[in-house]
Formats: structure tokens, sequence, C-alpha cells
């Protein structure tokens, strides 16, 4: 025959409106003014660090499109470029060498991926890099073509725009997870007060 075991003394459950019950706890006279100071002092702590979340949230996700557009008017003008050296230059091995340039044409839709991406910076570092080297002829072929220094200057510009703005999103990113963590933190500090402040005796004042 089994020993009955009478269960626990569960706390209330968990429900999203944390903040509106802990407001309403830390005014209750029934409960000792320290417990109650506590709780407010983490229900503050909860509302900065959600205020934080979100703010830092935001700022992810602007510094993404920021990455997205820079990314795009990079590889656009830059791909041109490969082109363009690709087709003033077939056959040239040492002159495409020197741009940092297969011997053949890269295809239009580069494989996708981290992997990817880095492949197509370093070509496009190495082509940029490559081109003030050229001999004066062949400055001149890139010139008549449509790449005057001025443009190329442009498109080191918009690389270097890329490049910063991938470091901005990825500065983001980490805070907005250290952010979101430190939130995840002062909920469950907020919670574990609440419930176990709410299974205190209390006492009529």
């Amino acid at each position: 025959m089994s020993v009955y075991t009478p269960p626990l003394r569960q706390p209330p459950p968990f429900r999203p409106d944390l903040k509106t019950q802990t407001q309403t706890l830390i005014t209750d006279p029934r409960y000792a003014h320290a417990d109650r100071a506590c709780g407010a002092a983490k229900l503050a702590a909860l509302k900065t660090a959600e205020a934080h979340k979100t703010t830092r949230a935001t700022h992810k996700r602007k510094t993404a499109q920021v990455e997205k557009i820079t990314w795009t008017a990079a590889q656009k003008e830059l791909t041109c470029l490969i082109e363009t050296a690709h087709t003033l230059f077939a056959g040239n091995l040492p002159l495409l060498t020197l741009l940092g340039l297969p011997p053949q044409a890269p295809t239009p839709h580069p494989a996708p991926g981290p992997h990817g991406v880095t492949e197509m910076l370093t070509q496009w570092h190495a082509t940029l890099a490559g081109v003030p080297h050229l001999d004066a002829s062949a400055q001149a072929q890139f010139a008549l073509a449509g790449w005057p220094p001025a443009r190329l200057n442009k498109a080191r510009a918009l690389l270097e725009g890329y490049l910063k703005a991938k470091i901005d999103h990825q500065t983001a990113t980490a805070s907005a997870r250290t952010a979101h963590h430190l939130y995840k933190t002062a909920l469950q500090d907020l919670e574990t007060w609440y419930h176990q402040t709410h299974a205190l005796p209390t006492t009529q004042e």
C-alpha cells in the first residue's frame, strides 16, 4: 500500500503580465518593505534591459539594411570593372595576373555563402590595387572603356563603404545578442523574485 504524499505547493504560473503583477505586489503593504524595495529594483532593471534590448535590435536591423545596400552598390560596380578587364585583356595572362584575375571571366552568379563572398572581396581588392601598376597604354584602355581614375576611386570608396558597413553590422549583432541575454537574465531574476515573494506569508497592516 503506497503512502500518500501531499503535493508540494506550486508557485503561481508565469504569465505575460509579469511587470503588472510585480507592480501590484510591490505596492501591497502586506509584504515586507525590504521585499517590496527589492522587487522595485528588479522591475526597474528589467525595464532598463528591455529598452536597451529594443534599441540594440533596432540598430542591428538598420546596420543590416546599410550592409545590404552598400554590398549591392559595390558588387554592381566592381563586377563591371572585372568584366571590363576580361573584355579588354582576354588572353593576356600576365596582365590579368597583375590584376588578380583568373584567365576566364567570372560567372555572372558567383557561389553564395561566406566563402564565395570572401573570394569576391579578395578579387576586388586585388584588381583595384593592380590597376595603378598597369602601363600607361593599359590604363588608357581602361579610361576609354569608361574607367577613368575618378571612377576607380569611386569603386574603392564603395568597397570601403561596404567593409565598414559589414563591421558595423557585426558589431551591432554582437551588441544585440548581449542585450538580449541581459534582458533574459533580468526577466528570469524578476520572475524568480516574484514567485518567491508571492509565496511568502503576508501580514495585514
